[in-house]
């Protein structure tokens, strides 16, 4: 038999849980305690999570307010093992597997929720909802808060990591920051952990905080590699690639680029940083050295025609590269092949970044751009890339000034300028 006692804080959590259904149902606490023949003050004690409670005295008191308390651990002992293997199938990002493992036993089991594996159960049952059907479930989640302070550390682990990566998704940053940060010295689950510091260094780039994104990002993939995540692993070195080129750490960069690189050839599993992002990212490595032909080159090795899959940026920054060819007419018929293409026209930053960025090139920074314009700004500090936001920035400041809006272009430049860029600093243009 599997030991439960990893879930002992559950036994505290259900003494909460059953005063809920004790007021509900309108029990005294001394009705309730003549009932199961024990002393009112251990009921009070067990309702106020004072202490952990048996198993069996928990069994009698749901009984009293009719709900069956599931306390088999032979047949419990199983189910954990189950629900752990979800968490590594969702870790490994095996989704069919993990699906297939939560579906055996639902979403809404009672038999389960009323059991020593409450809390894990409604965990998996929040990851699956969220992670897999793409549906987070505030309801729930706040609901389970209540009890946080009772979890055991990984139980803790989890709950923030579902909480944190909802912020990041929604853009809500500073919350998911510090949602995440809890977990910072709740290490029993280094798999969790390494999940953690990826989203943190996501966090961190996405603020312009270049130097914790670095940190954490090596933090999550040493942790991905002791656990063999290959496509994890990957997937943040090259987070931490983007972000070195960014600041101007090109030979550390390239050591990188060149790790990866070998690595993604040598291996056939899959990962989400595809050879097409690699090849971007050797791109980007080029043109940051002022060498946009050989930059253009690696791009085009890749994107070698039109391509329904193609990143929303590509147009935006293939025209960058030939603008500094000096090859504006191919620039602007490159961004005029960005606003024929659905998935870049629709997009929120490069949909106008692309329009903005074409009338800027033919002179027209005219009032037909006010809408498009007046549509950006809200959204420049939601950019995710440092370069882009810089050139964003740069644009809708050039269009107030050209409209002689002197006055809302000191304004945006004040912004752009207060705005943290924690070691971006000394890489940074004037606007």
């Amino acid at each position: 038999m599997t030991d439960l006692t990893l879930s002992k804080g559950n036994l505290k959590i259900l003494g909460r849980l059953f005063r809920m259904h004790r007021v509900k149902a309108n029990f005294s606490l001394r009705g309730i305690a003549r009932s199961e023949n024990i002393a009112h003050t251990l009921v009070s004690d067990i309702e106020n999570a004072k202490i952990y409670p048996n198993a069996e005295t928990l069994k009698g008191l749901f009984r009293q307010v009719g709900v069956k308390l599931w306390t088999d651990m032979d047949a419990l002992a199983e189910i954990k093992a189950d629900i752990d293997k979800f968490h590594d199938a969702i870790y490994y990002r095996e989704h069919d597997y993990a699906r297939r493992i939560f579906n055996k036993y639902g979403m809404k089991n009672n038999r389960l929720f009323y059991s020593l594996l409450l809390v894990d159960y409604v965990l998996m049952r929040l990851i699956a909802s969220s992670v897999l059907e793409n549906d987070y479930d505030e309801q729930e989640i706040e609901r389970l808060k209540v009890f946080y302070e009772h979890m055991n550390e990984s139980q803790k682990q989890i709950f923030n990591v579902v909480q944190g990566r909802h912020f990041v998704d929604t853009g809500d940053l500073g919350t998911a920051k510090k949602v995440l940060l809890r977990n910072h010295n709740l290490n029993v689950n280094t798999k969790v952990s390494g999940a953690t510091y990826s989203l943190l260094a996501e966090c961190a780039k996405r603020t312009y905080h270049a130097f914790d994104a670095v940190d954490y990002g090596r933090q999550a993939s040493n942790l991905h590699a002791e656990h063999a995540n290959l496509p994890r692993k990957i997937e943040i070195d090259a987070l931490v690639v983007n972000v070195l080129i960014d600041i101007g750490r090109f030979r550390d960069a390239r050591k990188m680029l060149n790790i990866i690189t070998m690595t993604v050839d040598e291996n056939d599993k899959e990962t989400r940083v595809t050879r097409r992002y690699l090849r971007f990212l050797w791109s980007y490595y080029y043109f940051r050295l002022n060498r946009p032909k050989q930059a253009l080159e690696t791009l085009m090795s890749v994107h070698h025609s039109e391509d329904d899959n193609q990143e929303p940026s590509y147009h935006y920054y293939k025209a960058e590269i030939l603008v500094a060819l000096d090859q504006k007419a191919r620039a602007i018929n490159t961004l005029d092949e960005g606003l024929a293409n659905e998935k870049t026209r629709m997009h929120p930053i490069y949909g106008p970044l692309v329009e903005i960025f074409k009338k800027r090139l033919m002179d027209k920074m005219d009032s037909t751009l006010e809408a498009r314009v007046e549509e950006l700004i809200p959204r420049l500090n939601h950019i995710e890339d440092y370069a882009v936001f810089r050139q964003a920035y740069r644009f809708v400041i050039d269009f107030f000034a050209a409209r002689q809006n002197h006055e809302k272009a000191l304004e945006l430049a004040i912004a752009f300028i207060e705005t943290p860029k924690h070691g971006y600093e000394t890489n940074q243009e004037t606007t």
